[in-house]
């Protein structure tokens, strides 16, 4: 991490306050490249996540790691802490092509020119739409323990 990086991660924060979708999440920043957002399905607003996204360098290669966090005591590791949504394979990961995880699990996207993280401007606010939208159209429940 370089401070690059942590200026356009701050860039980047500082504009997801201003997106008309973000009164839609709670921000905090958790560490120098990470945030921890409270976030909830369109069609059952009531049930609350909370995930960590976490960049190793920003925007990086790569979208960030996300993991979803006991809304307490931000511990990781409960099943009960994850939605059940797609590619969602608690409580490890989200294996899908806009999560670290995904690109762990299948080398094979790093040289695939059709599975290329494109961050468009703010690499913050596409990984957070891209979340929202998993939540929104494939959201089934909380996963139990």
């Amino acid at each position: 991490m370089s401070s690059l990086d942590e200026l356009l991660f701050d860039k980047d924060l500082a504009e997801v306050w201003q997106d008309a979708e973000a009164h839609r999440w709670t921000l905090e920043r958790a560490d120098t490249l990470a945030v921890d957002v409270t976030i909830s399905p369109q069609r059952a607003p009531n049930e609350l996540y909370l995930a960590r996204l976490r960049w190793t360098e920003y925007p990086g290669r790569l979208p960030a790691s996300v993991v979803f966090l006991h809304p307490e005591t931000r511990a990781a590791g409960a099943k009960s802490s994850w939605p059940t949504i797609a590619g969602v394979r608690p409580p490890n990961d989200i294996c899908a092509c806009w999560t670290a995880e995904g690109y762990i699990a299948h080398q094979e996207w790093l040289g695939d020119s059709n599975m290329t993280w494109d961050t468009g401007d703010n690499a913050l606010l596409t990984q957070l739409r891209f979340l929202q939208h998993q939540m929104d159209f494939t959201y089934e429940g909380r996963t139990n323990d």
